[in-house]
């Protein structure tokens, strides 16, 4: 059944979150980042914001895990998409991977504050756990 079968429009067929829901994403950490060559997949991070930066089409937050640093751009068309949130609070962010001239750029596509602190000693583990296998 096509997504126009199952009451979606196309702009709901595209739309980042809805291609987030149905797709699968690894869990790593920033140093396992660094050593990844791949390019074009998605990962899941969990961090604590150092820093952001507020541009008009798109956010960059500098996010530490423990293992190392990365700049991650969140991406948002107005002033609504943008979200709130600080330096020094720990995230869970899911990114893609694009590999530029040899460069490596991580655009997040979801960003959100964690409340429960188990999420970060869920994270390290699910991460070890999918390195190993």
């Amino acid at each position: 059944m096509t997504p126009l079968e199952q009451g979606r429009g196309p702009e709901e067929e595209r739309h980042p979150l809805l291609i987030l829901k149905h797709a699968s994403y690894q869990p790593m950490t920033i140093s396992q980042l660094y050593k990844y060559n791949s390019d074009n997949i998605l990962t899941s991070i969990v961090g604590v914001v150092l820093s952001r930066t507020i541009k008009e089409l798109y956010s960059i937050y500098y996010i530490e895990d423990g293992t190392g640093i990365i700049e991650v751009r969140y991406m948002h068309d107005t002033k609504e998409d943008q979200i709130d949130i600080k330096p020094d609070t720990y995230v869970r962010v899911i990114t893609r991977i694009f590999n530029h001239n040899n460069l490596m750029y991580y655009t997040a596509f979801h960003i959100r504050a964690i409340d429960d602190y188990n999420e970060i000693t869920f994270h390290l583990l699910n991460a070890v756990y999918t390195h190993t296998h």
